[in-house]
């Protein structure tokens, strides 16, 4: 569609308005100060770009759209008074709107930039109460907004108008493809982006200026580069505002974030219903159960579903058998107990994030094309320049079904080292927003590095930090400190660590001025001779907190609190060990949550796999992982294993049994495959090999976030990583059928590599990079992902 040059109409006539001077140009076109002699007052005359006057269907759209907005009469709402299509030069025509003049308006934007400050938070609910109310009653008209952003906010002393209704949606046609900016593309609903425009795409970007009303800043950096910034948007989580504002507290962070929530159907239902939670989480008032800070029961999720008895199943790796066996079982325990037929080895039954098989339906909805991708306004994603390797990015990734990446795996480069612990690093882990990492020490530091601006600078040299941005010690005052583990909690706001001899684990704001640390313990039922919470972990998708006790007794138990109610747990996941000589009942090991949120994970020193549905407080089933080698005796010496769910699929766990790494599905209580290495320096005896029960082990591993990929390093193995590709289907076994590495790296005498065995490996949640601790006291942050280069 032809698209005709702009006019300069300062001084002249558009039908009965005498245009005086150009207010600005934007996005949609041009704001002109004119006045309407017959009525002799000041109006705003919004001109859209001329098109050829046979663009019928783009001529009809405005009209509709013209008249939709006419209709609308709210006090919240700029009116329009006048609209039409006017016959310009030669065959073109050119769309307007009128609106009043407000002498004294200014937008929110501009507002903003000139403060330069977070608005104080009455003035900040005044304006957001009146959007709110303003897009309810629009939706109540069946007229969605698609374009909310400050930019379209009028504050006209005390009172917002909202503006330019429906104007974004003439974006998605041929006239805008020249005229693609950047800027709109934060307040942007990720179901935008495939032209799939609601109610709820509103009400995402009201909760996007509600973040950066609150938080001074958006939440993802990369204005002038869409391309990242898009990706951040569709997989990363956001950060916790609170992180740059600390008067809010956990219950408003909670609300802001489930108002950004990627799935429509998950956030709030209404623009107003998001207002007033958040209001109502400002002044402390109570929320709905769910949020409530004073319940003690815990909510379901979704309506309980009958499970059924709670089963103990036996996975084998070498029953010659194929038939299950009858079960014996003691007397206490009523389950069924089985034994699962050989396993057998194969890619196909992991979960495929690569192209997957999809109805015509589902592909036709799936399908990206030109008018899929909303071009400029409030989606800017096809650029100028570049635009068909975004677009590439989009017909590769489902936003709604799969996490980032890495998009193209590499063995990795070091990027940035870390060098200020003064012992072995135990504990690395990155934020969810993938620009802090926080690390523990044997030097009983706890630090935090932010190593986001390192990273964006894509130095081709090895980056040193030498200094983090803030350190905490611990092990003073008779507290000996393990540090088997530290987690960010699900905001991303606090850092949970566990493994120290006070009878409690810490949560810790690594961004609050002072030291601030809040102890967890369970005052109202302390299991007797109970001192060391071994390991602390949060739900990704509440504010649950779930911990467990090192202590031997014949019932294992893990409690739940609510974050910010730190002395009293509200619930406890609790298995009876069937050994009947409670000297020989196990221990826990390690405890994970699945992604979806709704069971925990244990692995007992016996290599049972508890499974606990956490709505219901019950055991689901037990599962007996299948150690490989059965000449290695001595398992209980093995360092703690990792125990580690799918990030994508609820029903996988990843176990590491000695030198190998065990895939479970738990649905079908059957092993999905065996990884391991052939790399000869993991087998290798140390010098000091005469003590006994040394074996060869897996000291660290984790999931790629998009779940396609397992990284590992191994006690002997020092610098080297394996690393194994769960899509690829040509792969290597060993002998006994067990799925060999795809890649080793970085190959041995690599410069600026590690000098000691890598204790503890993180990827970072946008797929980019993976973050190794190690013995030799350092930490190297390494680039996974080849799409960045």
């Amino acid at each position: 569609m032809q698209v005709y040059q702009a006019i300069d109409w300062q001084g002249r006539q558009f039908r009965q308005y005498h245009v005086l001077r150009l207010l600005k140009r934007d996005r949609i076109g041009a704001l002109w100060l004119a006045e309407e002699g017959q009525r002799q007052r000041y109006v705003v005359l919004r001109l859209l770009p001329g098109v050829a006057a046979d663009a019928h269907e783009y001529i009809h759209q405005f009209e509709q759209i013209a008249l939709a907005s006419s209709g609308l009469e709210h006090p919240h709402i700029l009116p329009v008074q006048d609209s039409g299509v006017e016959v310009g030069n030669r065959d073109e025509v050119i769309p307007f709107l009128v609106y009043p003049y407000l002498e004294q308006a200014t937008t929110l934007h501009a507002h903003l930039q000139r403060t330069g400050e977070i608005p104080p938070a009455a003035e900040t609910f005044r304006h957001l109460f009146q959007a709110a109310r303003a897009i309810d009653y629009a939706h109540s008209q069946q007229v969605i907004h698609g374009g909310i952003q400050p930019v379209c906010l009028l504050l006209d002393g005390t009172r917002l108008l909202l503006t330019d209704f429906c104007l974004a949606s003439l974006l998605d046609s041929d006239i805008t493809i020249s005229r693609t900016y950047s800027v709109d593309l934060p307040y942007l609903a990720p179901e935008q982006a495939q032209g799939e425009k609601q109610e709820a795409s509103d009400r995402y970007s009201l909760a996007m200026v509600a973040y950066q009303l609150f938080a001074g800043r958006l939440p993802f950096e990369g204005k002038d580069n869409p391309y990242e910034l898009l990706l951040q948007q569709l997989t990363l989580m956001p950060p916790a505002p609170g992180r740059f504002n600390p008067t809010m507290n956990l219950h408003m962070e909670n609300v802001l974030l489930k108002g950004l929530a990627r799935e429509p159907q998950q956030r709030y239902s209404s623009c107003l219903e998001l207002v007033s939670t958040l209001d109502r989480a400002w002044k402390g008032l109570p929320l709905d159960p769910l949020d409530d800070p004073d319940a003690t029961l815990l909510v379901a999720r979704k309506p309980p579903v009958q499970e059924p008895p709670s089963r103990s199943v036996v996975i084998s790796a070498s029953s010659p058998s194929s038939v299950p066996s009858l079960p014996v079982m003691p007397s206490r325990v009523a389950a069924e107990k089985k034994t699962m037929a050989p396993m057998k080895i194969t890619p196909d039954s992991l979960p495929d994030t690569s192209e997957q098989a999809v109805s015509p339906q589902e592909e036709k909805k799936g399908k990206l094309n030109r008018r899929t991708v909303l071009i400029g306004g409030t989606s800017a994603v096809a650029l100028a320049a570049g635009g068909a390797t975004l677009l590439t990015l989009w017909l590769r990734m489902d936003p709604f079904k799969r996490l980032p990446g890495p998009l193209k795996f590499t063995p990795g480069k070091p990027l940035v080292h870390l060098i200020s612990h003064q012992d072995m690093v135990s504990n690395v882990v990155w934020d969810p927003s993938s620009r802090y990492i926080a690390s523990s020490s044997q030097d009983q530091h706890v630090m935090l590095w932010d190593v986001g601006g390192l990273l964006r600078q894509k130095s081709a040299r090895l980056q040193v930090m030498s200094q983090p941005t803030h350190q905490w010690q611990f092990g003073h005052n008779g507290i000996i400190v393990i540090f088997e583990v530290l987690h960010w909690t699900r905001s991303g706001r606090k850092i949970i660590i566990s493994g120290m001899d006070s009878g409690s684990f810490l949560l810790l704001d690594p961004f609050a001025e002072s030291d601030e640390r809040q102890a967890y313990s369970n005052t109202s039922g302390e299991s007797p001779g109970s001192s060391l919470y071994a390991n602390a972990i949060s739900d990704p998708h509440s504010d649950l907190l779930a911990a467990f006790v090192a202590y031997s007794g014949k019932q294992l138990e893990i409690l739940l609190w609510r974050e910010g109610q730190p002395t009293k747990a509200v619930a406890s996941l609790t298995w009876t060990s069937p050994n009947a000589d409670p000297r020989e009942s196990p221990l826990l090991l390690t405890i994970a949550w699945s992604c979806d949120g709704m069971m925990v994970a244990g692995l007992t020193t016996d290599l049972d796999v508890v499974i606990w549905d956490v709505n219901t407080h019950s055991v689901k089933k037990t599962l007996k992982v299948p150690m490989r080698k059965q000449k290695i005796e001595n398992v209980k010496m093995q360092r703690t294993p990792v125990l580690a769910w799918s990030p994508i699929d609820a029903n996988i766990l990843a176990v590491t049994i000695v030198e190998t790494i065990v895939l479970v599905d738990i649905r079908e209580e059957k092993p999905l495959d065996v990884l391991i290495t052939d790399n000869q320096d993991a087998y290798t005896p140390p010098t000091n090999a005469n003590e006994t029960g040394w074996v060869p082990q897996v000291l660290s591993a984790c999931w790629s976030p998009n779940g396609r990929y397992i990284v590992a390093g191994y006690s002997q193995a020092f610098t080297t990583m394996a690393v194994w590709d769960l899509q690829k289907q040509a792969v290597k076994r060993d002998q006994e059928e067990g799925h060999l590495q795809d890649y080793l790296f970085p190959p041995p005498g690599t410069s600026n590599a590690h000098t000691g065995s890598i204790t503890d490996i993180s990827w970072s949640p946008d797929g980019r990079y993976l973050a190794t601790g190690s013995v030799d006291k350092t930490i190297l942050i390494w680039q996974v992902d080849a799409s960045e280069e």
